[in-house]
């Protein structure tokens, strides 16, 4: 970490605000990485302030400001009395999921939310930024591959033939809707075995993440349903960053198709409560 992160005020309420009242405002660029949010004491998108210390702590762990006096930055750019925070600027639409979250945990006694989307849009990585800031269990779609089967009486059968919904309702949904400790096994791709049964402790969030997580088979169980795009060309870059050449050319010929014969299929786009764009 940069020695002089500590000096820069990340998070900074008027006197007028109160911590209990925090409302996104508008959102500007501070630097290549990072955005300033304007905090109000009244608006549609409320964000409990212990997400916001989160965020900030988890973007002080990952910036290196270079020697950057941000503060001045912000005395020049902005008039004071202003509330805001600052952080990661590849965050900037996940604050509206951060707020919807927020909002239901305040309301609600168990939350279930779905990440769908493209390969490679980001559902994982934000699946496990979602599990740093909240105390909450972090489900995978992909554990739960299986062999394709179809079942030929049943239209929705032909999408996510490799998906073993029964496995999700049995590990997942109904503990969730029960209120019990889900017991789960992860799958080894390499041997293509599932796991020994791991117990995860009931929590009231959870995070389901992986394509088919808004299948029509399981979509009635979510509180919030968050998917994700990326562009045809920065998913080819980020897969072949990521899995190298051969397994590249194993998406693009076979899993690129099939999900996105289930996304305009099924339309899946149109049935989320919030779309998240990436643009890089």
């Amino acid at each position: 970490m940069n020695k002089n992160i500590d000096q820069i005020s990340f998070f900074h309420l008027d006197e007028e605000v109160e911590t209990q009242s925090l409302f996104i405002g508008s959102i500007q660029s501070l630097s290549q990485s990072l955005v300033i949010v304007e905090l109000k004491s009244s608006g549609v998108y409320w964000i409990n302030n212990k997400t916001i210390e989160k965020l900030i702590s988890i973007t002080k762990d990952k910036e290196s400001l270079e020697g950057r006096n941000i503060q001045n930055d912000i005395t020049k750019k902005f008039t004071f009395p202003f509330s805001y925070f600052i952080v990661r600027k590849d965050w900037v639409g996940k604050l509206y999921v951060f707020s919807a979250i927020d909002t239901l945990l305040m309301k609600e006694k168990k939350i279930a939310i779905a990440l769908d989307g493209n390969a490679s849009s980001g559902k994982t990585s934000f699946g496990k930024l979602l599990n740093q800031v909240y105390d909450c269990n972090l489900f995978h779609i992909d554990n739960y591959f299986q062999k394709p089967v179809q079942n030929q009486y049943d239209e929705y059968s032909h999408y996510a033939r490799n998906i073993n919904f029964n496995r999700i309702r049995k590990e997942i949904l109904i503990p969730i809707e029960k209120k019990e400790e889900s017991i789960i096994q992860k799958m080894d791709f390499k041997t293509h075995t599932l796991s020994e049964p791991i117990t995860m402790p009931y929590q009231k969030l959870s995070i389901i993440e992986g394509a088919y997580s808004m299948h029509p088979y399981i979509i009635d169980n979510y509180d919030l349903k968050v998917f994700m795009k990326v562009s045809y060309f920065n998913q080819i870059k980020r897969i072949y960053k990521r899995n190298g050449f051969k397994k590249l050319l194993e998406f693009m010929r076979k899993w690129i198709p099939m999900e996105n014969k289930y996304f305009r299929r099924l339309k899946i786009e149109s049935k989320a409560d919030i779309i998240l764009k990436s643009v890089k």
